[in-house]
């Protein structure tokens, strides 16, 4: 039979408040109260983020956006000079990374 701890003043005379949950810890999982906390704070948020990341619909709103997957419309003129900027700085990236390679191999 597991033994019960009791918080009488012995006990927490011999382990300041902090310890005294670090040492629960500790015992419990196998971690340091950091990890503990951490690890425990990971779970809460993940939770948390999960909830949040699912959108329920009721019918009209459901019905309104399968609606509005089948419209084909053009990208706004925004949108296009957005597209085209990124699309530059994509091509930027790809020459510096074969400058890069092609100097790395030219110095061996």
């Amino acid at each position: 039979m597991p033994t019960l701890l009791s918080f009488d003043s012995e006990f927490t005379s011999l382990f300041p408040p902090g310890e005294i949950c670090d040492l629960l810890a500790q015992f419990i999982t196998g971690q340091g109260l950091t990890d503990f906390a951490i690890t425990a704070l990971t779970k809460r948020a993940d939770g948390i983020l999960e909830r949040h990341d699912t959108a329920f619909l009721d019918a009209k709103a459901y019905g309104f956006f399968l609606e509005s997957l089948g419209h084909r419309s053009k990208p706004s003129q925004a949108s296009r000079a957005g597209a085209a900027r990124y699309r530059r700085g994509q091509q930027k990236r790809e020459i510096t990374s074969l400058q890069i390679l092609v100097s790395q191999l030219s110095h061996n």
